[in-house]
Formats: C-alpha cells, sequence, structure tokens
C-alpha cells in the first residue's frame, strides 16, 4: 500500500508537469496546470478518498485513476475538441504504468475507471461509479463551471453548455448522497440560465 502511495505522488507530479504553465490559446487555457488542478483534480481526488471510505471501495486505484483520467486534454491532442480524450488518456496511463511499475494486477482497474467517465460510460463495478461520480461532482462543487466562463467569449454559446454540462454531469452522479450534494447547484444552474433566456432568448 504504502508503494501504491508513493507511486501515486510520482504519477501525481508527472501528470501536473504533462499540462503547462500558460497557453495562449483561449479554447484549451483550461488546461492550465494552475487552473484544472484547484479547479477539477484536486477536488475530485478530494471526493475519492471520501468516497472510498463511505463506500469502502479500493482509494489508491480510484486515486491513480482520477489523476490520470483526463490526460488526454493534453497528451495527444491535436485540435481544440477534447474529443476522444479518454482513449488518449488509456494511451498515456500504460506509459505510467510502465515507467512507475504500477502491479499488472490493476492495470485493467485503472483502465476501467478512467473508461468510466465517458459521458454514456456505464460503470459496473464500485471503483468505477467512484471515479465518475468523482469526476462529475467535483465540477458542481469547486468553480469549475463558471471558470470555464472565462475562456468562452460568448455568453450564449457558453449557456448552451453550461446547461448540457449541469445535465449530463448529474446524470453521471451514481450516488443517492452525492446526487443530493450535486442537486441544488444544478438546479440552480438551470434556473439562472432559464431566467436569462426569458429576458434575452437565444
Amino acid at each position: 500500500m504504502n508503494d501504491l502511495k508513493e507511486k501515486f505522488e510520482k504519477i501525481k507530479q508527472e501528470v501536473f508537469i504533462l499540462f503547462p504553465p500558460d497557453s495562449n490559446k483561449k479554447e484549451i487555457a483550461y488546461t492550465r496546470r494552475n487552473w484544472i488542478f484547484p479547479n477539477h483534480f484536486n477536488p475530485m481526488i478530494e471526493l475519492v478518498e471520501d468516497m472510498c471510505k463511505r463506500y469502502k471501495s479500493d482509494e489508491m486505484i480510484c486515486k491513480i485513476s482520477a489523476i490520470l483520467h483526463d490526460a488526454g486534454l493534453v497528451y495527444g491532442r491535436t485540435s481544440a475538441d477534447p474529443k476522444g480524450h479518454e482513449e488518449r488518456s488509456i494511451e498515456y496511463a500504460k506509459m505510467i504504468f510502465k515507467k512507475y511499475e504500477v502491479p499488472k494486477s490493476i492495470h485493467w482497474e485503472i483502465i476501467g475507471c478512467i473508461k468510466a467517465t465517458e459521458a454514456y460510460a456505464e460503470p459496473k463495478k464500485l471503483n468505477e461509479k467512484i471515479v465518475r461520480t468523482a469526476d462529475a461532482l467535483s465540477q458542481f462543487i469547486s468553480v469549475h463551471f463558471f471558470a470555464k466562463a472565462a475562456f468562452s467569449g460568448d455568453w450564449n454559446s457558453y449557456s448552451v453548455w453550461l446547461e448540457k454540462k449541469a445535465r449530463n454531469n448529474f446524470n453521471k452522479i451514481c450516488f443517492d448522497k452525492e446526487r443530493e450534494r450535486a442537486k441544488p447547484v444544478r438546479d440552480y444552474i438551470l434556473s439562472a440560465i432559464e431566467l436569462y433566456r426569458r429576458h434575452n432568448p437565444i
């Protein structure tokens, strides 16, 4: 266990370095390490720790999965469209497994957890449900959704994106307790967007 904890810290630092310190391209500015770590990765890891204790799951598998699940937002990316980033994250994870000698017995567990963060995935295993939930819930409890407004030059298109994300992310949450935590934020976002559209139809 201690060995895996040490590997996790090294992998986390590796991913930190993977993400750029800055980006001149507005459409991918959210991949800056000083944005994505405090607004997504770190809250997600805290949620994983909490849920693994509550639901009696494997904390290290879930934490390693959490830190690797969005690596494809940078690794192998060739366009502004993030489509396919989960598969690129898996490619990156396989390199990390080899570099840090992550036990082969958990490779497919981690890959399954990364796949579980895909929008239309249907996780079956507890670890997969925890990582999927942490990915979605972290965006409700941090300023993630609102910070992304800074990267949009058009409020109307951002409001469409935000409504879709609020609905889809809520549906990704696999546990009642975590859905209860996200629901007031989701309801506020949808209500605020409805009010905006009533006064300024798209």
